[in-house]
């Protein structure tokens, strides 16, 4: 009992230090407060964000890199032609292996080509 007078007493004696260690208290607790609420509704963007990213990916190839490494390699017309040829495109079992990967959610093949209209002749479709 003695002890819980002389703390009441320390308690009203000295009012003006307590009511600043109060506030002090007060500050600290809010501020963590404010805090933590900021990393919850941080964590809880940066969650939604990342389900709602869809990235859409192209496999090409680069001619025209290709091109300008064989001219600096020296090669002549005939030889790029030739490497141009040799070129492979993916076969259908890679394409394949793509598409069933847990990671794509949707897959699309197109082909295009392009051609040298020089020499170019009439086909005809009757028999």
């Amino acid at each position: 009992m003695y002890l819980l007078k002389n703390a009441w007493k320390n308690v009203t004696r000295s009012k003006g230090r307590n009511i600043l260690i109060g506030l002090i208290v007060f500050v600290i607790s809010v501020s963590t407060c404010i805090s933590l609420s900021i990393r919850q509704a941080a964590e809880e963007a940066k969650t939604s964000g990342l389900d709602d990213v869809e990235i859409t990916g192209q496999i090409t190839v680069d001619r025209q890199s290709m091109i300008q490494s064989m001219e600096e390699d020296g090669s002549d017309r005939s030889q790029m032609k030739e490497k141009m040829g040799e070129m492979n495109e993916l076969s259908a079992e890679e394409l394949e292996e793509y598409a069933k990967s847990s990671a794509v959610k949707n897959f699309y093949y197109t082909l295009t080509a392009s051609l040298n209209g020089t020499n170019i002749e009439e086909v005809s479709t009757s028999v």
